[in-house]
């Protein structure tokens, strides 16, 4: 029994990433750091979570603050601290930030408040974090910059390839014809 209780304190320990560690490629993260500064770990979310947004949510909600938005509001109702963005929803707990991704319906609500200031009350589900998106996912990936996109080449269809050859001999061609004086034609 020992030795399972311990693996399970180990997995959470791996899965648990430090906030400042994620803050380094995270705007939000950083945004959460500066509002909330007792944030310690962040893990993500492995089931949904349901809250339930009143007219009181909505009324005491500023549009376009994600900290204070009427999902937020929600969220503080509901015991945890809160940030919501357009893709992720962040909620504290303690030192403890679960990392929750927004289902279609709920991006646009939240982008409804943010542009009119308005949001229907009911259910918003906050879904669990898929295993593309996780954070052990994103410090592995790739880091791309603008210059290094637009160094790759492109796929050629084959037939285009072709043509553009045939174009580039015939040019090739033309100017060492061009080149020749008459003479030696």
């Amino acid at each position: 029994m020992g030795t399972k209780t311990a693996k399970r304190r180990q997995d959470k320990a791996t899965e648990a990433h430090r906030v400042a560690t994620v803050a380094e490629y995270s705007i939000a993260m950083r945004k959460l750091l500066e509002r909330f500064p007792d944030a310690r770990t962040v893990v993500d979310a492995k089931e949904d979570k349901m809250l339930l947004i009143t007219d009181g949510d909505v009324r005491a909600g500023t549009p376009k603050n994600p900290a204070e938005c009427a999902v937020a509001q929600c969220a503080r109702r509901s015991g945890f601290g809160g940030m919501i963005g357009r893709n992720f929803a962040y909620l504290i707990h303690g030192t403890e930030v679960t990392r929750y991704v927004l289902g279609k319906d709920a991006q646009v609500r939240t982008a409804v408040f943010d542009e009119r200031g308005t949001m229907t009350s009911g259910p918003v589900v906050l879904g669990a974090v898929p295993p593309s998106q996780q954070l052990r996912e994103m410090g592995r990936r790739e880091r791309i910059t603008r210059t290094q996109i637009a160094k790759r080449k492109k796929a050629v269809h084959p037939q285009t390839r072709m043509l553009r050859d045939r174009a580039d001999r015939v040019r090739k061609a033309i100017v060492s014809y061009g080149n020749r004086s008459w003479a030696q034609a």
